[in-house]
């Protein structure tokens, strides 16, 4: 093709045809222009469509991540408060000083478990750590999205630095229950068994109060993590949304 071209210059020149000349010159150049462009049109939309598809996998991804943030929380939140409620409860039987029945023991029993073991560990937010070190982070097109995600990740690292300050703080202040409560841990089925006095606990006016303290540190617990589900279920419904809008563009595509 180029020498097909060359030789339709060479005959204009060789004939003195030079009017003529420059204008299929000139045509030829408009030609070679249009080509390029064509091409770079090619090349970004066959770019756009990788960005496209990169989008999808990554929304998708941020997708499971927060299911899996969701139902983590779910699990952390329903543990919170069934602590806190057992907290409260037992606080309403120190304070009215009679003796345990059996559905009461088997609450003192659990709390004397459970209160030390402040659970607060979150499920990663990987895919948006991937995104952010790969300065992929405009492939979420939707800047509220963006935004959101930036807020909540900050909202996780924040809570994780709250929980072990919490968690501490109750390791460090349950050696209240050292006068009271003896724990023996079964060496073959691994069951913490706790003996306590409980009517001498209830004589205790800075026991109990101590005690109630542990119940604030629990409500700190459930809150981030009611707070935490809350948000991610806010910005997975928003992923869904963008989900489906792009698989509703891909399905126009191909009618």
């Amino acid at each position: 093709m180029i020498k097909f071209f060359r030789h339709i210059r060479k005959s204009l020149l060789s004939e003195g045809k030079t009017t003529r000349y420059f204008k299929y010159a000139a045509g030829e150049i408009i030609l070679v222009v249009i080509g390029i462009l064509i091409a770079l049109s090619i090349n970004n939309w066959n770019e756009t469509r990788k960005a496209k598809i990169r989008s999808i996998e990554y929304h998708e991804r941020i997708a499971e991540d927060l299911e899996r943030i969701i139902k983590t929380s779910e699990n952390l939140n329903a543990t919170a408060k069934k602590v806190l409620t057992s907290i409260e409860y037992t606080l309403k039987l120190l304070e009215g000083n009679k003796e345990l029945s059996t559905k009461d023991k088997e609450v003192v029993d659990y709390v004397l478990i459970w209160m030390s073991r402040f659970n607060y560990q979150f499920s990663e937010l990987s895919t948006y750590e991937e995104m952010k070190s790969s300065g992929d982070l405009g492939l979420i097109y939707d800047k509220n999205i963006r935004r959101d995600l930036v807020n909540f990740h900050d909202l996780i690292v924040s809570v994780d630095g709250i929980f072990n300050r919490l968690g501490a703080t109750i390791s460090k202040e349950q050696t209240f229950l050292d006068k009271y409560v003896t724990s023996k841990v079964n060496p073959e089925t691994l069951t913490i068994t706790n003996s306590y006095d409980f009517q001498e606990m209830s004589k205790d006016k800075t026991f109990i109060n101590k005690f109630s303290r542990i119940a604030v540190h629990w409500r700190g617990n459930a809150f981030f993590t009611n707070r935490i589900e809350k948000d991610a279920k806010k910005i997975s419904n928003q992923i869904k949304t963008t989900l489906k809008s792009f698989h509703n563009e891909i399905r126009r595509a191909h009618v």
